[in-house]
Formats: C-alpha cells, structure tokens, sequence
C-alpha cells in the first residue's frame, strides 16, 4: 500500500509541475490581452489543459482514498472522447511547457485507429514517461533535443513508444530500473515501477530498450489489449 501511494505521489508532481507551467502561461497571456488579443485563445487551450489534468489528478487522490489500484481511477481517460489518442496528444500538452524549459520538443504521432479506443491508466505512464525523457535529454548535456510519442494499433494491441535523443540506457540490465526505488538520476525511482504497475493492471507490458539506429537515445514501449470506446460504459467497465 505504501510503495503504491508513493507512486501515485510521483505522478501527481509531475502533473501538477505541468499544470502550474501551463497555468502561468494562461495568465500571463490573459494579462497581455489588451495588445494581443489572440493570446485570450491560447490562454483558454492551456486553462483546458489544466483543468484535463486536474481530472487526472481527482482520479488519482480518489485512487489512494478508496485504497485501489491506480489502473482503476480512470472509468474512460482524458479528453472529450476519453480515446488513447486524446490521452496522448493531452499528456504531451501538459508536460510541453516543463519540456521547453529545457529547449526540448515534444511531437505527438497517433494513428486513426488510435481515436476509437479507450485510454484506460496510460495517461499517468506517459506523462511520467515524457518527464523521464526530458530529464534524460537535459543530463546529456547537447543543449536541447527531441521527444517523439507514438500511438498505434495493430491486431487488437495498443502500442505506445516514448522515444528520446537523450543519454541512452544505464550500463547493465534495464529492467532493473523498473524495481521500486531503482534510479540514474538521484530521485525516488518510482515513476518507471508505477508505470509497470499500471500497464500490467491492463494485462500488458512495458519495457525500456536502446534507441533503434542510434547511439543514444531511449524508446519505453507499452503494448496492451485495446478495449473499444463502444465497449466502455460511461463511469468505468466494460459494457
């Protein structure tokens, strides 16, 4: 229980850091309105941003209250539709402004199919996941670099990949870096075990491997059984 509410801990840090940086944005773009009359738009898609989060974040403390799994505080996922491809394109816009802080961008890649299919937990596993990949980049020290998420489907299976130019796997075996409290960067090390807590309460897996092509980098890989948005009742379950 404990190890779990500090997991769930984790992810509301990082998503309450995102969405602070994306509510000082709002502001300052709302206090510039009378000589930019086009920030008011952009303030109002950083506030719906903040409030997508702030969901998340109920889903998560609501999670700790009851004593559940986290994979069970999310009836749909976040967005209007509650689809996999909301839920990514939403954890990149959240995390986007702690990113460019750091001169790192984030790109969003979903397929079609991706926007017919429920989200379920993943939400809390890619944003910590971005911020891993942020974090990774700023150690190597090349002065900025690039985040690519992907979202596919194929064969009934979702397929997540958070990509990253940054300073690559740890020497040893990856997998260690999924055990609670493992870590290459001084911190609690709970965001990568929670990740796989929360991917397997789906019944699918997650992994972290060396960047395909390339001398550096990362890639973590989520694949997991693809429930319909048809097939989800509103409030959670399947139909």
């Amino acid at each position: 229980m404990i190890e779990r509410t500090e997991g769930i801990t984790h992810e509301l840090a990082n998503l309450l850091d995102g969405s602070s940086r994306c509510l000082s944005l709002a502001l300052t773009r709302l206090e510039r309105s009378d000589t930019d009359p086009t920030g008011v738009e952009e303030a109002r898609r950083q506030l719906s941003i903040v409030a997508g989060a702030m969901r998340e974040m109920s889903g998560l403390v609501h999670a700790i209250l009851a004593g559940r799994s986290a994979g069970s505080a999310w009836p749909l996922g976040i967005g209007e539709s509650g689809s996999l491809a909301d839920a990514l394109h939403h954890a990149a816009a959240v995390m986007r402004p702690v990113a460019e802080r750091r001169s790192v961008r984030i790109e969003v890649d979903t397929e079609a199919a991706t926007e017919s299919i429920c989200a379920g937990p993943v939400y809390a596993c890619v944003t910590g996941a971005i911020r891993n990949a942020v974090e990774s980049i700023d150690r190597s020290g090349h002065g900025g670099g690039l985040i690519l998420v992907r979202g596919l489907l194929a064969g009934g299976v979702f397929r997540i990949e958070v990509i990253d130019d940054g300073e690559g796997l740890p020497e040893g075996d990856p997998d260690r870096l999924f055990d609670a409290g493992a870590s290459t960067k001084g911190s609690t090390g709970l965001g990568l075990s929670f990740a796989q807590d929360l991917v397997r309460s789906l019944g699918g897996s997650v992994r972290l491997e060396a960047r395909p092509g390339r001398a550096n980098g990362a890639r973590l890989v989520v694949e997991g059984p693809a429930t319909p948005l048809r097939d989800v009742q509103p409030g959670g379950g399947n139909a």
